[in-house]
């Protein structure tokens, strides 16, 4: 349906900038014969389609825009539970690589996220054997699921429109 909406506008859009420019055009051709009536008659088969054309691109743009905002919300909630599933799994103590694993977002949006978390919550840092950085969050300060009115820190979508 959407790629029907796509040609459709492409069309209309399409059909009523020829007829359009062609009328803006037909005052100022000295071999026509009836300028007026030949302006209005390219307005009339011009402007429609391209107005009708114009509003469908309009309201495609605007259904992508809401399935954006969806899918970053889906993402950010995603995020956020394995958040407390891996913490509760572990203890309270969490890697960024293991964070970065389970969610699938890359490093330096995994970073942001848990410094930001770590913030909010008090974490500790630890450095392990090999040089690995572990957050260590006091257990008993994480909800298992977010009180009203308190949000974690959002992840950037990873994905361009």
């Amino acid at each position: 349906m959407r790629l029907f909406k796509q040609i459709a506008a492409g069309v209309l859009v399409t059909w009523g900038l020829v007829f359009t420019i062609v009328g803006i055009t037909v005052p100022f051709d000295p071999t026509e014969d009836k300028p007026v009536s030949t302006f209005a008659g390219c307005m009339m088969l011009g402007l429609p389609p391209l107005v009708w054309g114009f509003f469908i691109y309009r309201g495609l743009t605007k259904e992508q825009k809401k399935v954006r905002i969806s899918t970053e919300k889906g993402t950010t909630n995603q995020v956020q539970d394995t958040f407390f599933r891996l913490l509760e799994s572990n203890n309270g103590e969490l890697t960024l690589m293991r964070f970065a694993m389970e969610t699938r977002l890359p490093a330096e949006e995994a970073r942001e996220f848990l410094d930001e978390a770590a913030g909010q919550f008090n974490a500790s840092f630890r450095v392990g054997d090999r040089g690995e950085i572990y957050y260590q969050f006091p257990i008993g300060d994480l909800p298992s699921s977010l009180p009203p009115g308190s949000t974690l820190p959002n992840p950037k979508n990873r994905h361009n429109s």
